[in-house]
């Protein structure tokens, strides 16, 4: 009975450790897929994504050599990072900012406001526009390194995430009036 439930618990734990190492290989091929397309999208940083690129593929085949489950799980998770803090997972943070910005927008421009409020969102909806637009310009500027690009990068996310949170405050106080104009 003691080797039947010993048995079924390392089964358990192989499985669980199978279903880990799975899951970052699949984390992995979809950053690389990620990179890839980025490389298209963002010519001037694609010496950038293909450094980081060899750079994870490099470390993932280390990974695989590794034959302990838990270190090979940490050891890949490791290699997920280099994507998610470098250009890689930089460029997807703004291309998150600028969907969830654009969703603001076509929000704002199905509210009525009453005039006081109209003036507040017709400058912030017209700043949010512009800043996408430099945005979009910034990611194809020419820089020296990796780290420079994400220096430059970290600029844009700074920028549209400020854009973003002006925006959602807008959303918010327009909701909140429109809610206590119901209760009236």
């Amino acid at each position: 009975m003691k080797n039947l439930v010993l048995a079924i618990f390392c089964g358990f734990l192989l499985m669980v450790s199978c279903d880990s190492i799975q899951s970052e290989k699949q984390k992995f091929n979809k950053k690389v897929e990620k990179a890839n397309k980025y490389n298209d999208a963002y010519p001037n940083l694609k010496p950038f994504l293909e450094e980081e690129k060899e750079l994870a593929e490099l470390h993932m085949s280390q990974a695989s050599t590794i034959i302990n489950e838990e270190k090979k799980i940490e050891a890949m998770k490791k290699v997920n990072s280099v994507f998610t803090d470098g250009v890689t997972g930089k460029i997807g943070i703004i291309e998150s900012l600028l969907e969830d910005i654009s969703l603001k927008q076509k929000r704002i421009k199905g509210f009525r406001f009453p005039e006081i409020e109209l003036n507040n969102a017709t400058i912030v909806s017209d700043r949010a526009v512009n800043e996408v637009k430099l945005a979009k310009e910034n990611l194809n500027i020419k820089v020296e390194n990796r780290e420079e690009a994400i220096v430059e990068i970290d600029k844009i996310v700074k920028s549209l995430e400020q854009i973003d949170g002006e925006l959602k405050k807008i959303i918010e106080i327009r909701l909140h009036e429109e809610k206590k104009n119901k209760k009236q």
